[in-house]
């Protein structure tokens, strides 16, 4: 019951406590996570630095591979 949804950049989007933790963005899933986790995540090549637009990183957030996306193993 946090979790609101609502649009951002045009595409849905879930927010906790007023901020963005996981997006669609045309074809990218975005999560928020945290640095350890978001390391490990680009490391592990499971996903890439989220940009919404060319020059715009948000930085907290890595956006998933599609093989990721369709895994629900690896998604978790």
């Amino acid at each position: 019951p946090k979790v609101k949804l609502r649009k951002m950049f045009g595409y849905p989007c879930a927010f906790l406590n007023g901020n963005m933790v996981a997006g669609l963005h045309e074809d990218n899933f975005a999560v928020r996570l945290e640095a350890k986790q978001r390391e490990e995540a680009l490391a592990k090549g499971v996903g890439s630095t989220f940009a919404p637009m060319k020059g715009r990183v948000m930085r907290e957030y890595v956006a998933l591979a599609p093989e990721v996306v369709s895994d629900k193993e690896r998604l978790k």
